[in-house]
């Protein structure tokens, strides 16, 4: 267990060695992982509650988006990272990154379409 004069010389460390736009990244990625972390345990309640049926049907949903991921959104991020910064050195990156969120957006869309059909 960390005692009080432990920590703040943590604090001070982290407050002389790194810059505030650094701790201050580090304080979005702190937050956005603990948020995570007590979704997480929402989530295992409500899974415990499910009977076998509807345990059952979000297994298969879970299953669908996965497949469905790596076969139309796997490629899609490959070919963004692979040519984003092209785009970017010929000043067209807002263009760019105009085509690719409509492109997330209307697949969202499309799969929400499907899986709506699937599972009614």
């Amino acid at each position: 267990m960390a005692f009080p004069g432990e920590i703040k010389n943590i604090v001070e460390f982290i407050k002389t060695k790194y810059s505030a736009e650094n701790r201050s990244e580090f304080l979005w990625f702190f937050t956005g992982q603990f948020v995570v972390l007590l979704l997480n345990f929402i989530i295992i309640k409500l899974l415990t509650s499910l009977g076998t049926e509807d345990y059952g049907k979000y297994s298969l949903i879970l299953t669908f988006n996965a497949l469905l991921t790596m076969i139309w959104f796997g490629p899609a991020m490959q070919g963004f990272n692979r040519f984003f910064y092209d785009y970017i050195k010929n000043d067209e990156g807002r263009d760019y990154l105009r085509f690719i969120s409509r492109y997330i957006v209307w697949s969202g869309l499309i799969f929400l379409t499907i899986l709506i059909v699937v599972t009614s």
